[in-house]
């Protein structure tokens, strides 16, 4: 029976191969049945590749929600700045009303309608105003 002899993969199995298909008469069949499968085999990795990564790619959960998602990172880090900004100018109205009288004096006449000891209030009627 002659022997077949696949010399495209020089892998340790390659002679097993060979020899099992030398000693029995029905593997020659199956002898390149393996052969083939073994040479078939970077092929259908390739195939699945090549199909497999575009799909997993441009599926709602792939490329697109990537994009999503970056788009809703530099949103909350839109967010975070602008939040930043306005916790400095808090920090800095809390700093003026603990130590500057001006703007505790401010804060007090406006907000508060409150005056001086010292100071003279005018009331006058609503209509006394536009009266010539």
């Amino acid at each position: 029976m002659p022997r077949v002899a696949n010399r495209a993969y020089a892998g340790p199995d390659a002679g097993a191969v060979d020899e099992a298909a030398s000693r029995l008469p029905g593997s020659i069949v199956l002898a390149r049945l393996l052969a083939a499968a073994r040479d078939a085999l970077p092929l259908l990795i390739l195939g699945v590749a090549i199909i497999g990564v575009p799909v997993l790619v441009f599926e709602p959960q792939g490329l697109p929600r990537l994009r999503g998602l970056e788009r809703d990172v530099e949103q909350v880090e839109a967010e975070n700045r602008a939040l930043e900004r306005e916790i400095g100018r808090l920090r800095t109205q809390v700093h003026l009303l603990k130590d500057d009288i001006g703007t505790i004096e401010h804060v007090a006449r406006t907000e508060y309608g409150l005056v001086r000891t010292s100071a003279h209030v005018l009331q006058l009627p609503r209509g006394a105003a536009s009266a010539p």
